[in-house]
Protein backbone atom coordinates (compact mmCIF):
# COMPACT_ATOMS: atom_id res chain seq x y z
CA UNK A 1 0.00 0.00 0.00
CA UNK A 2 1.31 3.36 -0.88
CA UNK A 3 1.61 5.57 1.84
CA UNK A 4 3.39 8.45 2.75
CA UNK A 5 6.57 8.41 5.03
CA UNK A 6 9.30 10.30 6.32
CA UNK A 7 11.58 11.80 3.79
CA UNK A 8 14.85 10.64 3.92
CA UNK A 9 14.29 8.70 6.97
CA UNK A 10 13.26 11.85 9.20
CA UNK A 11 16.86 13.50 8.59
CA UNK A 12 15.56 16.55 7.25
CA UNK A 13 13.47 17.65 9.96
CA UNK A 14 14.65 20.54 11.81
CA UNK A 15 17.22 21.25 8.90
CA UNK A 16 17.13 23.82 6.16
CA UNK A 17 14.68 23.63 3.76
CA UNK A 18 13.59 25.23 0.32
CA UNK A 19 12.46 28.76 1.57
CA UNK A 20 15.46 29.20 3.98
CA UNK A 21 12.77 27.99 6.92
CA UNK A 22 13.61 25.52 9.72
CA UNK A 23 11.73 21.73 8.62
CA UNK A 24 9.13 21.08 10.57
CA UNK A 25 7.38 18.45 8.42
CA UNK A 26 8.67 16.76 5.14
CA UNK A 27 7.41 13.40 3.43
CA UNK A 28 7.57 11.66 0.44
CA UNK A 29 4.70 9.24 -1.54
CA UNK A 30 6.00 5.98 -3.51
CA UNK A 31 8.99 7.63 -4.40
CA UNK A 32 6.56 10.02 -6.82
CA UNK A 33 6.26 13.17 -4.57
CA UNK A 34 7.46 15.79 -1.72
CA UNK A 35 5.90 17.80 0.39
CA UNK A 36 7.54 19.69 3.04
CA UNK A 37 6.36 22.49 5.74
CA UNK A 38 8.97 24.75 7.16
CA UNK A 39 8.59 27.86 9.65
CA UNK A 40 10.55 30.85 8.35
CA UNK A 41 11.11 34.72 9.95
CA UNK A 42 7.72 35.42 7.68
CA UNK A 43 5.07 33.00 6.93
CA UNK A 44 4.96 29.45 7.05
CA UNK A 45 5.77 27.36 3.90
CA UNK A 46 4.63 24.36 2.46
CA UNK A 47 6.68 22.85 -0.77
CA UNK A 48 5.42 20.36 -2.78
CA UNK A 49 6.94 18.41 -5.67
CA UNK A 50 5.48 15.99 -8.10
CA UNK A 51 9.13 14.57 -9.29
CA UNK A 52 9.46 15.67 -13.05
CA UNK A 53 5.71 17.18 -13.42
CA UNK A 54 5.11 20.26 -10.63
CA UNK A 55 6.78 22.44 -7.45
CA UNK A 56 4.09 24.78 -5.89
CA UNK A 57 4.95 26.89 -2.61
CA UNK A 58 2.25 28.10 -0.67
CA UNK A 59 2.94 30.65 1.56
CA UNK A 60 0.45 30.37 5.18
CA UNK A 61 0.43 32.04 8.61
CA UNK A 62 0.81 30.09 11.33
CA UNK A 63 -2.32 28.71 12.46
CA UNK A 64 -3.30 27.19 9.07
CA UNK A 65 -0.12 25.67 8.26
CA UNK A 66 -0.79 21.93 9.21
CA UNK A 67 -4.46 22.09 8.08
CA UNK A 68 -3.03 23.05 4.92
CA UNK A 69 -0.41 20.73 4.78
CA UNK A 70 -2.83 17.98 5.32
CA UNK A 71 -5.06 19.14 2.72
CA UNK A 72 -2.80 19.32 0.14
CA UNK A 73 -1.61 15.71 1.03
CA UNK A 74 -4.93 14.16 1.21
CA UNK A 75 -5.42 15.94 -2.55
CA UNK A 76 -2.09 14.50 -3.85
CA UNK A 77 -2.73 11.02 -2.48
CA UNK A 78 -5.94 10.72 -4.39
CA UNK A 79 -4.60 12.50 -7.60
CA UNK A 80 -0.82 10.33 -7.23
CA UNK A 81 -2.67 6.81 -6.53
CA UNK A 82 -4.94 6.82 -9.72
CA UNK A 83 -3.95 6.64 -13.13
CA UNK A 84 -3.98 9.68 -15.36
CA UNK A 85 -4.07 11.39 -18.59
CA UNK A 86 -2.94 14.69 -19.83
CA UNK A 87 -6.07 16.17 -20.00
CA UNK A 88 -6.57 14.83 -16.35
CA UNK A 89 -3.09 16.10 -15.09
CA UNK A 90 -3.38 19.16 -16.40
CA UNK A 91 -6.84 19.90 -14.62
CA UNK A 92 -5.50 18.26 -11.43
CA UNK A 93 -3.13 21.16 -10.98
CA UNK A 94 -5.20 24.07 -12.32
CA UNK A 95 -7.67 22.94 -9.46
CA UNK A 96 -4.64 22.40 -7.25
CA UNK A 97 -3.10 25.48 -7.97
CA UNK A 98 -6.27 27.67 -7.81
CA UNK A 99 -7.40 25.98 -4.12
CA UNK A 100 -3.85 26.13 -3.14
Amino acid sequence: MMEWIPFNEGDTLGGTGFENGTILADEEFDNRCRITLEQTAGPHTITCDVYGEMFHTVFCHEDQARRIYEAMKEKLTVYLASPTTEEQKRKFYSDFFSQF
